[in-house]
């Protein structure tokens, strides 16, 4: 039997230093090994993941605010064609009035009216 190997009351540095030196244990432990532990990998996977739905989020304000801009241009373009379209059917409509008038009268007026009433269903 061998009785333990234990101290009663503080131990010396240099005894202590021996000690672990001599430890079978000491070429394992000898340096420390800091891994990533299981809070930090899932923290990282959380912060990952956070980026990523924002990102997708900023991605869909994109593709929204595009479809806007482009519904406004439609809705531009469809103005500017009913502006252009009254205008016309306004000066053709000014050009057969006083063409009725040079014409003569009222029947002059329906007459210009008629041939400009089909030049203006033809045109658009």
């Amino acid at each position: 039997m061998v009785p333990p190997g234990s101290q009663l009351g503080p131990i010396e540095t240099a005894d202590r230093q021996a000690r672990i030196a001599a430890s079978p244990l000491h070429a394992v432990y000898r340096t420390p090994d800091d891994r990533e532990s299981a809070y930090e990998l899932l923290r990282q996977r959380s912060e990952q993941a956070t980026a990523l739905a924002a990102a997708a989020e900023e991605q869909r304000r994109q593709e929204r605010e595009q479809e806007r801009q482009e519904r406004a241009r439609q809705r531009e373009r469809a103005q500017a064609h009913r502006r252009a379209e009254r205008e016309k059917e306004r000066l053709l409509l000014s050009l057969a009035g006083e063409a009725g008038q040079r014409l003569g009268g009222p029947t002059g007026r329906s007459i210009a009216r008629g041939l400009m009433g089909g030049i203006l269903r033809r045109g658009s």
